[in-house]
């Protein structure tokens, strides 16, 4: 899987025998586990989405002592777990039901989170889950160096940009976040755009209103 995300983030044209090839698996095992490509991507988006759940329930589990460090460690551990990295992906493949639900509970858990920091007075209160899922995506467009050097200058603008969300914030913000219909254009072919809850559904404390 960690093989499968490296080929498909820097090339979501990569095939399954790429994949293999890399893995060092026959391409016959590789399709006894996964019957095609778009089921791979469906478990890789699936599993990163569960992963950045966790980072943020256990964030919000450990938010009242030290509400502000853990907003930066919930940061870099949902960006290590994959956060922003699958958008390379949008548009390329239906959502199942399980996926979408997936990605229903995991706006739902940052969205405690962001609500949780801006009662606690830590994050600024203009901000939603929408914005916070976006700023993974803007560093990772930092594509400079090979992989060491990459991930030396992701770390480095995470830690740069993450006091943008802290409260008191300096003046207001000028523009609204994302909207769901801006956010699904960008997933038009799947069920429900990844990472957001579907249309019609309340949205978790925190996000955007789809409406």
């Amino acid at each position: 899987m960690a093989v499968a995300a490296s080929v498909l983030t820097a090339d979501p044209g990569g095939s399954m025998a790429e994949i293999a090839g890399r893995a060092d698996v026959g391409i016959g095992s590789l399709y006894r586990r996964f019957s095609s490509k778009e089921a791979l991507i469906q478990r890789l988006c699936l599993d990163t989405m569960q992963a950045i759940t966790m980072q943020a329930r256990t964030a919000l589990a450990n938010a009242e002592d030290r509400p502000w460090e853990t907003f930066t460690a919930y940061l870099q551990g949902a960006f290590d777990a994959g956060a922003g990295s699958l958008e390379v992906l949008a548009g390329s493949f239906p959502a199942g039901e399980a996926l979408s639900a997936a990605a229903s509970e995991m706006n739902t858990a940052i969205g405690e989170l962001v609500h949780f920091l801006q009662e606690a007075g830590v994050v600024r209160s203009d901000v939603t889950a929408n914005d916070l899922m976006q700023l993974p995506v803007m560093i990772r467009a930092v594509r400079i160096g090979d992989d060491i050097r990459r991930a030396a200058l992701h770390r480095r603008y995470l830690e740069l940009l993450a006091p943008a969300f802290r409260a008191p914030a300096g003046a207001p913000l000028t523009k609204p976040p994302p909207t769901f219909q801006e956010i699904h254009s960008a997933w038009s072919t799947t069920s429900h755009p990844s990472g957001y809850a579907p249309a019609g559904r309340r949205p978790g404390r925190g996000a955007a209103d789809p409406a």
